[in-house]
């Protein structure tokens, strides 16, 4: 566990967001200026779109804030999930990681890392990241729990 904190992977983790100019970057800026520009029950359930740039583009919001690249609004996945599908689906969302912590405690400093990583990185529900993500989760914890077994079985 102690290798997650001091490995290379991490060190070069933390040098990007140390490096990354928040006020240039789209993807961070333009989180909070999204959410914060929806309508109450947009915030709730969800925008009626399917992505935020065509929400933009149908007048759902409008905000001098938002950054548009390449006619695309780019998010971090905190603030994409709780654009696209509300508060109750952000909560849904984020109940997947939860529910792993409840099923193993050694994995706590991974969920917190992603969690971190939620507001600096677009990985979407259903993306390849995110599949990456669940699948080395659900091998860490049957993992850590066979191993748990195994030691109480000797």
């Amino acid at each position: 566990m102690e290798d997650l904190f001091t490995g290379d992977i991490f060190s070069a983790s933390l040098e990007k967001i140390n490096e990354t100019d928040v006020e240039t970057t789209s993807r961070i800026a333009n989180g909070p200026a999204t959410v914060f520009n929806l309508p109450r029950i947009d915030l709730i359930f969800g925008i009626p779109s399917p992505n935020i740039y065509d929400y933009y583009v149908s007048g759902g919001f409008t905000s001098s804030s938002i950054i548009i690249k390449k006619d695309a609004i780019f998010c971090s996945t905190f603030w994409l999930v709780w654009a696209k599908f509300g508060i109750i689906g952000l909560l849904l969302y984020l109940s997947v990681y939860i529910k792993l912590v409840s099923k193993s405690r050694a994995i706590i400093p991974f969920i917190i890392m992603l969690f971190a990583s939620m507001f600096f990185q677009g990985i979407a529900i259903g993306s390849s990241g995110f599949a990456f993500q669940m699948i080395f989760l659900y091998n860490f914890i049957n993992n850590s729990n066979s191993s748990q077994n195994f030691s109480t079985i000797q």
